[in-house]
């Protein structure tokens, strides 16, 4: 015959109390989901190269390591973290990302003419910040910083207004790998989750 519980975790039973072991099974549970977990999201990962998504327009994980891997982006990006035996810092990963949707945004809408490409190129190519990295940096990090040139440029002689920047990056269709983050749309970046 068994009594009512006693402890926590035990019962009684005449002379003898059973251990029930409900906190191993628990965390048999968790690890089990936590595989599963780890199963779904590798999977994911391999199906899904795009780390964002505007518009139509895509940024592969590739691109993304290309950029990142440039020795253009800690002369461009001040602040960013260089990448260091293959690991680069979640922010400065974000912050790359949410430069690249902002623009992205901005080329999808109109906001930033095309007729400056060629121009602002061949400036930045004779640039001496660049000198020899520009000609080494992969061709989509070469477009990126055309692009953040030439929307650095217009906003600074106002032919870009801010606010209707703001609010056409607000209104625009992002998604982001959510192993980067999510689109905030108050703080126009990609934010971390937690």
């Amino acid at each position: 015959m068994t009594l009512p519980k006693t402890e926590p975790g035990r019962e009684s039973t005449a002379n003898v109390s059973i251990v029930t072991r409900r906190p191993v099974r628990r965390s048999l549970c968790l690890a089990g989901a936590l595989v599963v977990t780890i199963g779904l999201s590798s999977c994911a990962t391999f199906e899904n190269q795009n780390v964002a998504t505007v518009d139509g327009q895509e940024l592969s994980q590739d691109d993304l390591e290309s950029i990142l891997n440039s020795e253009l982006t800690p002369v461009v990006f001040n602040g960013t973290e260089p990448v260091v035996d293959g690991l680069v810092g979640g922010d400065t990963a974000r912050g790359i990302v949410s430069v690249w949707i902002t623009l992205a945004a901005l080329r999808s809408a109109g906001l930033i003419a095309d007729d400056q490409i060629d121009e602002v190129t061949a400036g930045l190519a004779s640039d001496q910040r660049f000198s020899t990295s520009w000609a080494d940096a992969p061709a989509v990090m070469q477009e990126l910083v055309v692009w953040y040139t030439i929307t650095g440029n217009a906003l600074t002689s106002g032919e870009l207004d801010r606010g209707a920047a703001i609010a056409v990056i607000q209104h625009t269709d992002i998604a982001v790998d959510s192993f980067y983050g999510a689109w905030d749309d108050e703080q126009l970046a990609v934010v971390a989750f937690g």
